[in-house]
């Protein structure tokens, strides 16, 4: 009855963790490429940042506030939100990491000017310490 119960539980939680949360668009992949062409950014450096590898370049501040934006994680009127940042990293690298880190990273950058500058400074904070604070989500977890 207890391996019943706690396999309804799992199951009921990968259901949650794979729903695509309203306020994230469908068809993401394609702002992803958009936000590629429009900071030139290559496919190779878009590949190394999916592993949370960042480089503090123009183009990585501009792409990942591209990103942000169009994914509703930043919104100008709202501000940075970690909960989204969160469950963004959940739906586009499959990495779920840990929410009280990325509301500290947001409070110690998020007062920062210009916004592509502040996006990255969060944004590198939570990588700098992804072995720690996050981890890999599997195929079924989704």
């Amino acid at each position: 009855m207890i391996k019943l119960l706690i396999g309804c539980i799992m199951i009921s939680i990968t259901l949650i963790l794979g729903e695509r949360p309203e306020w994230y668009p469908r068809n993401a992949s394609l702002f992803e490429k958009a936000c590629l062409v429009e900071n030139d950014l290559r496919p190779d450096q878009w590949a190394r940042m999916r592993t949370m590898h960042l480089e503090d370049t123009p183009a990585e501040r501009a792409f990942l506030l591209c990103l942000v934006k169009t994914k509703n994680v930043f919104r100008p009127e709202k501000g940075f939100e970690a909960e989204r940042l969160r469950l963004g990293l959940q739906q586009s690298i499959k990495a779920d990491c840990d929410i009280e880190h990325i509301e500290h990273c947001k409070q110690m950058y998020g007062h920062l000017k210009p916004d592509d500058v502040m996006v990255f400074q969060i944004a590198k904070c939570v990588c700098d310490v992804k072995d720690e604070k996050c981890r890999k989500l599997i195929k079924n977890e989704l």
